[in-house]
C-alpha cells in the first residue's frame, strides 16, 4: 500500500497537475485542491534563493501521513517540482522514500533541534509535538 501511494504521488505531482503561489506556503496550500487534504505542520527550509524543501503533515485516503517535497521559485511564482509521501513514524516500516530531487524518512535522534538542521548532507526536521524526526537529503538539482 506504502508503495503504491508514494508512486501515485510521484505520478500525480510529476505528470501534469502542478502546484502553484505566490509564496511557499501558498503553494504547499494549492496541494490541497486535488492532491491531499488538511494540510498542518509545515516547515520549510532554504536551499537557496530560488529553492526550498518543505515537510508537512496532510491527509490521503483518510490516512495521515508526512510529506516531502522541494519548491522553485519560476517567474516570481513558487511551484513544487515534487512531492512525495514519506508514511507515519507510528506505522511506516520503510527505511526511505524518494523521488527524482529528494530522498526522505524518519530518523530517532536522542537531542535534535527544533528548528530544521543540516547535518551529513541532510535536513534533519523535528516534527511538531514529537520526539520523532525527518531526514531529507537532496539529490543533484540542475
Amino acid at each position: 500500500m506504502f508503495i503504491f501511494l508514494c508512486c501515485f504521488l510521484l505520478v500525480a505531482c510529476s505528470d501534469e497537475t502542478v502546484f502553484v503561489g505566490n509564496t511557499p506556503e501558498e503553494a504547499i496550500e494549492s496541494m490541497e485542491r486535488d492532491f491531499v487534504k488538511d494540510i498542518t505542520d509545515t516547515q520549510f527550509v532554504e536551499i537557496d534563493d530560488e529553492k526550498k524543501i518543505a515537510i508537512f503533515e496532510a491527509s490521503i485516503n483518510k490516512e495521515r501521513e508526512y510529506f516531502a517535497s522541494i519548491l522553485e521559485e519560476q517567474n516570481k511564482k513558487w511551484q513544487v517540482t515534487e512531492a512525495f509521501g514519506v508514511g507515519n513514524p507510528e506505522t511506516t516500516k520503510s527505511v526511505r522514500s524518494g523521488g527524482n530531487y529528494l530522498e526522505a524518512g524518519f530518523i530517532n535522534l536522542k537531542n535534535g533541534s527544533l528548528t530544521p538542521q543540516f547535518i551529513n548532507d541532510q535536513y534533519i526536521f523535528r516534527l511538531n509535538n514529537s520526539e520523532k524526526f525527518v531526514w531529507v537529503k537532496v539529490k543533484v538539482l540542475d
